[in-house]
């Protein structure tokens, strides 16, 4: 999609582009309309999240305490750390995983979709490794509670969270954003959001769908909630490792979204100490992602529609 007023020199811009709804909005009462569906299913999210929040602080001193994950697993920071260290190396071979898809992308004003593809392929090739030497420690995976299979109880518990979580998430979502407009920062895009919202192609949008939905799920929770957390819980304590890990989450992730991805990355570890399985942040990370897909279709509606 050439010619774009809300992708300039320096790439997609966020607030162009919501300046520019702004404008289709006016003139587009059939846009306000689907603008506001969209509008009602977020705030009901949010007011089923509050509500929940609301009755279990009523009821905190008669839940019992959650089993959680295992005090100690076989493995270590140091293989965090090791991690870290072969990093470029994921990336380089990530890079070359998706060199055909490079070799095949048109020119476009948006980011790469191979560059999208290459990042998600690099995690993924992480997520791998650790999970291989992590089965090589003491007990194995077993820590992890990847082998019961998500049963529903357990996906449940993720659901659970997730809607625990909302109205924290998306109330620090646009708290952030507001105050980056204030105070005149620049809002440095999400880069599958940006694809998504640019990109003419079907299969970028696929592409994206498939990274957001089952790709970073699986590995960003095995990366962070999985070989780091449990270290983290038997050094920090459970609150520590909550907090640490979350922290680490959010900072992968750009600055604007970091305080809501700090309270999802919260939401999580606690899923997964209720669920005492990796499978309960993976389905609500999945969840999240899969409404953050859907809302960026219904911007896709309002600004090409």
């Amino acid at each position: 999609m050439d010619g774009l007023p809300f992708v300039g020199e320096g790439g997609f811009d966020p607030a162009a582009f919501e300046a520019y709804l702004a404008l289709r909005l006016q003139h587009r009462p059939d846009l306000a309309r689907v603008q506001l569906a969209g509008l009602v299913v977020s705030s009901a999210l949010a007011l089923a999240g509050a509500v929940l929040v609301l009755v279990r602080l009523g009821r905190r001193r008669t839940v019992p305490p959650p089993p959680g994950p295992p005090a100690r697993a076989g493995w270590g920071l140091g293989l965090v750390a090791a991690l870290v260290v072969a990093f470029p190396l994921a990336a380089v071979l990530a890079g070359a995983l998706a060199a055909p898809w490079a070799a095949a992308e048109p020119p476009r004003a948006g980011p790469p979709a191979a560059r999208l593809l290459a990042g998600a392929l690099a995690l993924v090739l992480l997520a791998a490794g650790g999970l291989a030497a992590a089965g090589r420690a003491p007990r194995g995976l077993e820590p992890l509670g990847l082998g019961r299979g998500p049963a529903g109880r357990v996906l449940g518990i993720g659901l659970w969270y997730l809607l625990l979580a909302f109205p924290f998430v998306m109330g620090l979502q646009l708290l952030s954003q507001q105050l980056c407009d204030r105070l005149d920062w620049p809002r440095l895009p999400n880069p599958a959001a940006a694809l998504f919202l640019t990109t003419g192609r079907l299969l970028d949008l696929v592409l994206v769908a498939a990274i957001a939905c089952v790709l970073a799920p699986l590995a960003e929770e095995v990366l962070f909630r999985g070989l780091l957390y449990l270290p983290l819980r038997a050094r920090l304590g459970r609150t520590g490792a909550i907090v640490a890990s979350a922290a680490l989450f959010a900072a992968v992730h750009p600055p604007v979204d970091m305080p809501a991805v700090f309270a999802l990355g919260v939401a999580l570890a606690l899923a997964y100490e209720r669920a005492g399985s990796l499978w309960a942040p993976i389905a609500a990370h999945a969840a999240n992602n899969l409404y953050t897909v859907g809302t960026l279709l219904l911007q896709r509606h309002l600004a090409y529609g």
